[in-house]
């Protein structure tokens, strides 16, 4: 009977399954037909408005739409959840000289996930625009409780409008972190630290209830740099002193409401929606819209939404992402982005697998038609094996062709031990970078079992047999043999920064210590060459490689996924077959932000590297 039960069972799911990859897949044609019956995009009408909804989050790489936005924006063009910042740049660069483009506008909140929309990718974006004015168009820009990184951007503007109903705070950043000793301790699992380096305080919330002298002094001159940039720069734009602005607002909060917000020329209009709208129309347009819901005021509004933009680009061949190329054989400028923790072994979405990078980095080497690389870090960093793995293809590759690395928001640790190697490294006055230091964590759950009334015993070969387990602390002999592969896994990161920087070992020494810097910071002492963004980095390497604008070819790896390539891959991306040379786009099922941190936290635990080159604190701002 039972056997009978469970083969009607496994039959049902049999089909159950059969029915939803059925349903999957009918989905994934259907987005596919609705995409390739639009092979023109409709006209570009003179005098339009670029709208850009800043409901989106703005990553390094290019990323795989989950299957539910892929649905809504074949049926409405006008929402998009998730730009890389490239594509982002290129389209403002590529509006300045559109004709047909009369102005920008700015509106919605950020969405950031991972190490998405960080301070540094806003500075780029905050540049393109600022370009953009420059070239006589103008930037308006409508704020709706605003967040730091909306009225950091939108300070662009030449005019800049809130709502009635919303509040502007300028008061600063906060860090908090927690601490777990206690919860820890309560519960029985012991914590056992190694580590290479005094700032090197990430194993502080597992060993200590309260923040180190070191540690706090660290976060307080990190915060405080990146905050004086940020102020600096908004209200530079706005024309007005900071330490006014700091000192304003309610009760000397630096918390303004929209009557004194507009008084202290923080903004230039409190306005509802409508009010904005009509004053786009009275600025720039005057015909029926494109886009717009005709019942709308908007309808007024000549204006073309950044998805249309974006396709109408790819169409025409326009921005540098899409140039012409002169012939068939012309050379490639590859992209390649290393964003997400560091990872051992192929890693998955959200993350760096350090094999996995090392293949696409092994396969450009193969190329004859490679003139350069840039290299997109955006990371805390992570295995220290794996960092070793990709810092060693990156050396490689950098023998061959010119290598420029650009750091993005957090380039740190890890991150920047696989940069080391560049020819040029690149970076943002508001990246953190740094931590040139290593660390250890082990955890031991014996008096945590004892509580539940289990016990272990073991038998083994050798006295250092179970050097690995967690069901005993380990003794003092086993941490001195730990502590000796953090201390030559710290020399040899310290070697690797004094020689591909070209700086005293000494020098780099005082540096290091786990200590975190701003990207300003590290660009007086020495740990990067330029300030610039992603798309300076592609212009250092054209010019590295001797090539003119329009005389190269631009490939992103990993790139872009359409929607069915996008589905089979996360239904069957598997192991890379076992290849040596790979340039496959890794995509997981679990697309959680926090389901994947545990993800990695797994993989870590379940892979033993214990040994981590990692941002000792983690910002979350």
């Amino acid at each position: 009977m039972w056997k009978f039960l469970l083969g009607l069972f496994k039959k049902a799911l049999v089909l159950v399954v059969g029915y939803v990859l059925l349903l999957v897949l009918g989905v994934a044609l259907t987005i596919y037909s609705l995409r390739s019956l639009e092979r023109e995009p409709r006209p570009i009408a003179p005098e339009s408005v670029l709208v850009i909804d800043l409901a989106i989050n703005i990553p390094d790489t290019p990323r795989v739409a989950p299957l539910s936005d892929q649905v809504f924006d074949a049926l409405n063009e006008r929402r998009t959840s998730s730009v890389h910042l490239l594509e982002l740049v290129d389209a403002i660069h590529t509006a300045r000289e559109d004709e047909r483009i009369s102005g920008i506008f700015l509106h919605g909140n950020f969405l950031p996930m991972d190490y998405g929309t960080g301070f540094a990718a806003l500075s780029e974006f905050r540049q393109a625009l600022d370009a953009f004015r420059q070239a006589g168009k103008p930037v308006f820009a409508y704020l709706r409780s605003p967040g730091l990184r909306e009225i950091y951007l939108c300070s662009v503007a030449d005019k800049l409008a809130l709502h009635p109903y919303s509040e502007m705070d300028l008061s600063g950043l906060a860090v908090t972190t927690p601490f777990f000793a206690s919860a820890l301790n309560r519960a029985g699992v012991g914590i056992q630290t190694l580590r290479a380096g005094r700032f090197k305080s990430a194993l502080e919330p597992f060993t200590e209830t309260g923040l180190s002298e070191d540690s706090r002094a660290q976060i307080v001159e990190l915060t405080t740099g990146l905050w004086d940039q940020m102020l600096g720069t908004i209200v530079a734009s706005r024309g007005l002193d900071p330490e006014t602005v700091m000192r304003g607002g309610l009760g000397g909060s630096a918390i303004y409401t929209p009557e004194t917000a507009l008084s202290e020329g923080l903004v230039d209009e409190v306005y509802h929606f409508d009010e904005m709208v009509n004053h786009l129309i009275m600025s720039v347009a005057e015909a029926p819209s494109l886009d717009a819901d005709p019942s709308s005021e908007a309808s007024a509004l000549l204006q073309v939404g950044l998805p249309r933009y974006l396709r109408a680009m790819e169409s025409e061949q326009r921005g540098f992402r899409h140039q012409p190329l002169p012939s068939g054989d012309a050379p490639t400028i590859a992209v390649v982005y290393a964003e997400g923790d560091i990872v051992d072994g192929s890693g998955g979405i959200g993350n760096i697998g350090g094999d996995h990078l090392a293949r696409n980095l092994r396969s450009l080497r193969g190329r004859d038609d490679l003139a350069a690389v840039v290299l997109r870090v955006n990371t805390p960093g992570g295995s220290a094996q794996a960092s070793e793995v990709i810092h060693r293809e990156v050396q490689l590759l950098a023998k061959r062709v010119p290598v420029v690395v650009s750091f993005g928001s957090i380039a740190a640790s890890g991150g920047y031990w696989i940069a080391t190697p560049a020819n040029q490294i690149f970076v943002d006055p508001l990246t953190i970078t740094g931590s040139i230091g290593v660390f250890g964590l082990v955890f031991h759950v014996d008096e945590a079992a004892a509580k539940l009334g289990v016990q272990f015993e073991t038998v083994t070969t050798h006295p250092f047999a179970d050097i690995s387990s967690v069901t005993r602390p380990k003794t003092e002999k086993e941490m001195q043999i730990l502590q000796h592969f953090v201390d030559r896994i710290y020399a040899d990161f310290l070697a690797r920064v004094a020689s591909g920087r070209s700086l005293d070992p000494g020098e780099v020494e005082a540096l290091a210590e786990g200590r975190v810097y701003t990207g300003a910071a590290a660009l007086e002492f020495g740990l990067a060459d330029r300030v610039g963004g992603l798309s300076s980095a592609i212009e250092a390497a054209a010019e590295l490689s001797d090539l003119a604008p329009g005389t190269y070819h631009l490939q992103e790896i990993p790139g872009k996924l359409d929607p069915v390539q996008s589905l089979l891959a996360t239904l069957f991306t598997g192991d890379d077959d076992g290849e040596l040379l790979s340039a496959k786009p890794q995509v997981r099922l679990m697309n959680d932000p926090w389901l994947r941190r545990i993800q990695n936290l797994v993989e870590a635990v379940r892979s033993g590297q214990q040994i981590q080159a990692r941002l000792p604190i983690d910002l979350w701002f």
